[in-house]
C-alpha cells in the first residue's frame, strides 16, 4: 500500500480525534474505504481521495480493513512532525549535495526542505 506523509501541525482534527481513540492506522482513497471509523467528504484534505478510514491496528478486524483498503487502492497517511520533515530532507540533501548545503542559507529553503522530506518519508515503508 502506497503511504503518504502528512505533517500533523496542518492535519484535520478528525485525523487527531481516530489516533486519540487508539485508531491509528489511517488509510485514504477515492472510493469508500473500510475502518472502524469512516469519514466521507470534501471537508478532509484530499491526499489520495476524499474518503477516509481509520483502523485500529490492534483490533479483530484490522487485517481485513487493510486487505480491502489495499484493494479499492488506498493510501495510508503517515503523520510526522515539521521537524521530523526538516530532518529527512535535510539529510537527504546531506547526502546528495554537501556542498550545495554550505553555500546557502538553510532558513531561505526551509519549506523546500519539508517538502523532501515529506516525500521521503512517504516513501518509506
Amino acid at each position: 500500500m502506497k503511504q503518504i506523509a502528512v505533517l500533523k501541525e496542518t492535519a484535520h482534527e478528525w485525523y487527531a480525534q481516530q489516533v486519540a481513540k487508539g485508531y491509528t492506522e489511517i488509510h485514504q482513497a477515492s472510493r469508500p474505504l473500510w475502518g472502524d471509523a469512516t469519514h466521507d467528504t470534501w471537508e478532509l484534505p484530499c491526499y489520495h481521495g476524499r474518503h477516509a478510514a481509520a483502523i485500529d491496528p490492534k483490533g479483530k478486524n484490522a487485517a481485513l480493513y487493510r486487505k480491502n483498503n489495499a484493494e479499492s487502492d488506498a493510501a495510508r497517511l503517515l503523520f510526522v512532525t515539521e521537524d521530523e520533515a526538516h530532518e529527512a530532507g535535510l539529510k537527504h540533501y546531506q547526502a546528495m549535495r554537501p556542498s550545495v548545503l554550505a553555500t546557502i542559507d538553510l532558513d531561505d529553503y526551509r519549506d523546500h526542505i519539508i517538502e523532501k522530506g515529506l516525500e521521503i518519508l512517504g516513501e518509506q515503508n
